[in-house]
């Protein structure tokens, strides 16, 4: 990597409850299940031997206990938390779409400027998003390479933003849990560099 470049390792945080059931998450703070929990376990093994400038996360507990490399301090960014979905969180998928069809349709259509009731909309989520990692990587030291862990959504609809993508293709830059991008930083701008495969 050049000197002058900082890298930014984005994953998704492990598997919850809710993920494993079908239940809107959001910004609800659901920790990781027995599954996230082995998942996290591998984020650390795998991460932890990197060199890492340092660690940043999503102050949500899921994302906290993915990003918890043992003897690294944590910077909580309350810019990386998940898209908060209002009325939608805590609702199990069908019951979402039997209440909410018509608002999830128009979500499906393009989410860049639909909120939940209570929510925000996705284009929100992401600006916030983008925003807390161009903060992040501006005060990092150039040559560095940083482990930041968020959420789906948001990670998503970076990706997308960065490739030139609209947010109604953010489905295309989706990850699963522990996976992400890798995202480089140059002259005040990112480029998005490559897929990040889940740690064994």
């Amino acid at each position: 990597m050049g000197a002058g470049l900082v890298e930014i390792l984005s994953i998704r945080h492990g598997r919850t409850a809710y993920n494993a059931q079908g239940v809107f998450m959001g910004a609800t703070d659901v920790p990781l299940d027995d599954v996230g929990r082995t998942q996290a376990a591998a984020v650390v093994r795998h991460y932890g031997a990197f060199p890492l400038a340092g660690v940043a996360t999503s102050p949500l507990a899921r994302a906290r206990q993915t990003g918890a490399l043992p003897g690294r301090p944590v910077a909580l960014v309350p810019g990386l938390r998940e898209m908060h979905v209002g009325a939608l969180e805590g609702l199990p998928v069908p019951e979402a779409a039997s209440r909410f069809g018509h608002l999830l349709a128009s979500w499906r259509d393009d989410p860049t400027d639909v909120a939940p009731p209570g929510g925000e909309t996705l284009g929100e989520a992401r600006d916030r998003a983008l925003n807390a990692l161009h903060g992040l990587a501006s005060r990092a030291r150039p040559g560095g390479t940083w482990l930041v862990v968020s959420h789906q959504l948001v990670l998503s609809a970076v990706a997308a933003t960065l490739d030139g993508a609209s947010l109604a293709r953010w489905r295309e830059y989706a990850s699963d849990h522990t996976c992400g991008w890798r995202l480089l930083w140059r002259d005040g701008a990112f480029t998005l560099d490559a897929r990040l495969a889940a740690p064994a």
